[in-house]
């Protein structure tokens, strides 16, 4: 939807350009997309490639069975989690409206 997110595309996963740039973030790192602060269930996360870390970006897909909560404002995040488990900062924030009553 030209405003936000409604039923369809939710129902058939919402597709997440997340950008690379001052992340710091190299292949094995996990990126995951948040939503309003909060971890997806079932996660939105992939294992980054030296593909991805080479061309800067990474789409990530939000399942369609994915918990986003009550229709609203919500807040799109990512973050890093390094191939030790240490978990970065939040960033590239995007807001959105979920409507799924259309």
């Amino acid at each position: 939807a030209a405003s936000g997110i409604n039923a369809i595309e939710k129902s058939a996963g919402v597709v997440v350009k997340v950008d690379l740039a001052g992340t710091q973030a190299f292949a094995g790192d996990k990126i995951e997309v948040l939503n309003s602060g909060q971890v997806f269930s079932p996660s939105a996360s992939v294992v980054l490639t030296e593909a991805d870390v080479k061309t800067g970006y990474v789409m990530i897909t939000i399942s369609g069975a994915a918990n986003w909560g009550l229709d609203g404002e919500k807040t799109l995040a990512a973050r890093v989690t390094d191939i030790s488990g240490n978990i970065g900062g939040i960033g590239g924030a995007l807001t959105v409206n979920l409507d799924a009553t259309i």
